[in-house]
């Protein structure tokens, strides 16, 4: 009993006693249990299995990896640099290869070992431009970078993936760029260097989050390899392509559709509405069908009680100066016999631009319809002629129809009619419209305006409604 006692007293007065002059001596009677994080439902390196047990049981086969640290290259790759081949503008003098303009042949690389599918590259080259130009792309195993030109030596560094064999090509995006590559290398990274390669990220649900980015660190920085996926060009778009062949750009001067069309829907899984270009310069609402979609285009509703319409201004495209304003068509198709071919369009409606200058008296050419033997052509014109001779004006607005039929071997029958109204502030004015049938196969619409003033200027506006499928020419 007397040796417990003993023990006691040791523990509570002579051990923290001589625990004050020791810094790194700790005791406690008091036991801690140490929490261990739990791991259950987390996905295993598979992508698939979720463990099942906590830290503190069993082993778990985690690896880490150093991302930060220095990579490690291995011997250059490149060799016999002097040794490339010249291909178009390129030359090679003073221990550097340099570009003349003329020409965007690419200079490839015949010296370099082997490029193997899966191996991670690191590319370094010094280029100096003495003329602006576009810049220099590079390109190793497939995978292709853009470099700007700039003023004065430029080192760039890239660290690729090979995905094929293709050799290191240095390519000039334009052939005005006139500049050197003053030193390349090519060598095999065998480090984490910052980036985290995967085959691909699985998420069973929550979000896949990022931090927020900026203008130099992007929060999505999409590769620079034009072969497939999502990636940057040099010619500031960002774009997905497939094979290559580019499927959709999208920049700062608008969208381009490889697969030439965009589709909207009034419902999930409903592409009623879809704009394709049908042919050069020509857009298309609506898929070709046996039974096509009709399309509308419309302006704005108003919202709430009483409220009105948004307007719907169509325009053909405004000149400058003294330039002929752009006409505003409406086009139809005409029938033909049974078959599967497109029929052929003809205008319908058609408001000229052209504001025609008359010389006073003269018959002017206005338009002309193509009528061939057998054939026959009608429509309306609505008109208005405007004639100033110093503080006096004159104003005339009618409508005219016309009517015309080819029988035979220039056998022409026609007919022009006119209603009109006046308003002079002086003396008379009389217009004549008449149908001239001398070129054979074309009947040929003039108009004559009579002022009794000395007209300064006579101008003519005017509109066509047409309804014959025939080959209207403004004159």
């Amino acid at each position: 009993m007397k040796k417990i006692l003993i023990g006691l007293l040791l523990l509570v007065f002579i051990l923290p006693a001589f625990a004050q002059n020791q810094d790194e001596f700790k005791f406690s009677l008091v036991p801690r249990r140490v929490s261990v994080p739990s791991v259950t439902g987390f996905i295993t390196d598979d992508g698939l299995t979720p463990l099942t047990a906590d830290w503190n049981v069993g082993a778990f086969d985690f690896t880490a990896k150093n991302l930060t640290a220095t990579p490690t290259l291995s011997a250059e790759q490149l060799t016999n640099v002097a040794g490339w081949t010249a291909a178009g503008n390129w030359t090679y003098a003073g221990g550097k290869w340099s570009h003349a303009t003329g020409s965007a042949t690419a200079l490839t690389a015949t010296g370099e070992t082997a490029i193997v599918v899966g191996t991670k590259y690191e590319i370094t080259m010094t280029i100096t431009t003495s003329t602006a130009g576009v810049g220099l792309a590079v390109s190793l195993g497939g995978q292709r970078f853009a470099v700007v030109s700039t003023g004065a030596p430029t080192t760039y560094t890239y660290n690729v993936t090979a995905h094929s064999t293709a050799a290191l090509a240095i390519i000039p995006t334009s052939g005005t760029w006139v500049g050197s590559v003053d030193s390349i290398s090519v060598k095999i990274l065998t480090a984490e260097t910052g980036i985290v390669n995967a085959e691909g990220i699985n998420l069973n649900s929550g979000q896949f989050l990022m931090e927020n980015g900026n203008e130099t660190h992007p929060v999505l920085a999409p590769t620079k390899s034009s072969l497939c996926g999502f990636y940057w060009n040099e010619n500031q778009y960002f774009a997905y392509t497939y094979n290559g062949a580019p499927q959709w750009m999208m920049g700062c001067y608008g969208i381009y559709l490889g697969v030439r069309s965009l589709f909207f829907g009034s419902s999930y899984n409903a592409d009623d509405l879809i704009l394709s270009c049908d042919f050069a310069a020509t857009l298309q609402l609506g898929l070709d069908a046996a039974s096509p979609i009709d399309q509308t285009i419309k302006g704005p509703d108003g919202s709430g009680t009483d409220r009105p319409g948004g307007m719907l201004t169509v325009q053909g495209g405004a000149s400058t100066g003294t330039g002929a304003p752009a006409d505003w068509r409406v086009q139809t198709s005409t029938i033909s016999g049974t078959g599967s071919t497109a029929n052929t369009y003809y205008d319908r409606l058609r408001t000229v631009g052209k504001v025609y200058s008359l010389a006073n008296n003269t018959a002017t050419d206005v338009f002309s319809v193509a009528v061939a033997d057998g054939n026959m052509a009608g429509g309306r014109i609505d008109y208005t002629i405007e004639v100033r001779d110093g503080t006096d004006v004159q104003c005339e607005s009618g409508t005219v129809t016309f009517a015309g039929v080819n029988k035979a071997v220039e056998t022409w029958t026609t007919d022009i009619d006119e209603v009109s109204s006046a308003a002079l502030s002086s003396g008379t004015l009389a217009t004549t419209w008449a149908i001239n049938t001398a070129t054979a196969d074309t009947m040929k619409i003039t108009v004559n305006s009579n002022s009794s003033l000395t007209p300064t200027s006579t101008y003519l506006r005017y509109t066509i409604t047409f309804n014959s499928p025939q080959v209207i020419t403004i004159l």
